[in-house]
């Protein structure tokens, strides 16, 4: 009886570390896909931070819409860095109350950085409209063309950002979940 019993006790034990590894597999996963968004992010500011000053030589546009431009997307960048701080190495090896506790912490500040971020775009889009038509000289009958079509692309650039933040957040419901199993 006491052989069974330790050998339960074994296999339960096996299982356990099993159950544990696995876990900590497919949290790695998630974060990995939360970090990923992150350098998508800073890739995108980069390439952002080198174009931008150039439109200021080529399309005319003020010093004063390039230089917000590029603090928007300073900014946006450092929230980022700001928000994904506490996702690290060492995050893994933290008790589950921790873990649920930072995951839950990324969700909320990714769900109001939408909320937050979305309507500044909306002038920022009006403003490089009224820059860019006037920079170039576009009659007025153009202009509202131009307008459609540069609407139409940050309804694109706004949904790709959506998606890298709804991938942050759809990545942090399933650690939560998993922990919380």
């Amino acid at each position: 009886m006491r052989e069974q019993i330790a050998t339960l006790r074994n296999k339960l034990e096996k299982e356990q570390i099993v159950t544990e590894r696995l876990l900590k597999q497919a949290m790695k996963k998630s974060i990995g896909i939360i970090r990923k968004q992150a350098v998508k992010e800073y890739i995108m500011v980069c390439i952002c931070l080198i174009l931008y000053p150039f439109l200021y030589y080529v399309a005319n546009l003020s010093a004063l819409f390039i230089s917000t431009s590029l603090l928007i997307f300073i900014g946006c960048a450092s929230a980022t860095w700001y928000f994904q701080r506490p996702i690290n190495d060492k995050l893994l090896g933290e008790d589950v109350d921790t873990v649920v506790r930072v995951m839950t912490k990324l969700k909320r500040q990714y769900q109001l950085w939408i909320i937050g971020a979305m309507p500044i775009m909306i002038p920022w889009v009006f403003w490089f409209w009224k820059e860019y038509t006037t920079a170039m000289n576009v009659p007025e009958e153009v202009s509202y063309f131009m307008l459609g079509t540069i609407i139409v692309g940050a309804c694109i650039g706004g949904a790709i950002g959506y998606s890298w933040d709804r991938k942050v957040i759809r990545s942090c419901n399933e650690i939560i979940a998993q922990l919380k199993e």
